[in-house]
């Protein structure tokens, strides 16, 4: 047990005077590159405005990727005259539900990458796994929406769904990109003692165990505050808010 703690602390010699190498301030640097891009990567997957799966005008506009993800009904909602008349194939929209749950999912494990990269370097070396991995995943997926865009571009009557490509697609595709890129510098760059044992400082640990209840917390107490806004505009229902004029 000993062991294990002065294992733990030796991540925290820096503050005792202990010089880090230029390599490893570098890898620390990739390390809050990985873990900011992750952030951006799950906050934008719950904003409308940013959401690469709406690839025809009939998607509504207040729906974000996470909801194209998990509701295939929500995602299909308007198109239920387009599916009876064969205007356009089911199977693309299947597609698009498919390729968006995938992002969800590969977020989720750059989630649990960044959160490995707190520890030590074996646990950092290992974490880098996990970030390559779903920035892959995530990349394979966003074919899948383009994919799923290419087929409603040979619909019978394309005039009545107007595909469109959307722009945040290849915001997506940047954030994969550097994921992948860092991750696999980090890889190569960090140094690991075969001996050393995976471990993280006490404090990462309790912050970690404490992150999901400040997650449930903003979810459930403060982002719904954000709907107060439409109280003080012209807002219609299924509509932006983008252009309405306020009260």
């Amino acid at each position: 047990m000993a062991d294990a703690v002065k294992s733990a602390y030796e991540i925290g010699e820096k503050k005792k005077g202990i010089v880090r190498s230029p390599r490893e301030r570098l890898c620390d640097m990739l390390f809050w590159a990985v873990r900011l891009a992750t952030i951006v990567n799950i906050v934008i997957l719950f904003f409308p405005g940013f959401n690469a799966a709406r690839i025809t005008d009939q998607i509504n506009k207040n729906m974000s990727l996470f909801t194209c993800g998990v509701s295939y009904k929500t995602l299909t909602t308007n198109l239920g005259r387009a599916f009876s008349r064969g205007w356009v194939p089911e199977s693309a929209f299947k597609l698009l539900n498919v390729s968006s749950l995938i992002i969800i999912a590969a977020v989720v494990v750059m989630i649990i990458g960044a959160c490995m990269s707190l520890g030590n370097n074996k646990m950092k070396k290992f974490s880098t796994f996990f970030s390559i991995g779903g920035a892959v995943v995530e990349g394979c997926a966003l074919i899948g929406i383009y994919r799923s865009y290419d087929m409603l571009l040979g619909s019978e009557k394309i005039e009545k769904v107007n595909p469109v490509l959307p722009g945040m697609i290849w915001f997506y595709v940047a954030l994969a990109v550097i994921v992948l890129f860092v991750s696999a510098a980090e890889l190569v760059l960090i140094p690991v003692d075969k001996d050393q044992k995976m471990e993280m400082l006490p404090k990462y640990r309790l912050f970690l165990m404490m992150l999901p209840i400040l997650v449930l917390a903003f979810v459930f107490c403060y982002l719904p505050l954000f709907g107060w806004r439409y109280a003080f505009f012209d807002y219609k229902s299924g509509e932006t808010q983008i252009g309405r004029a306020h009260v």
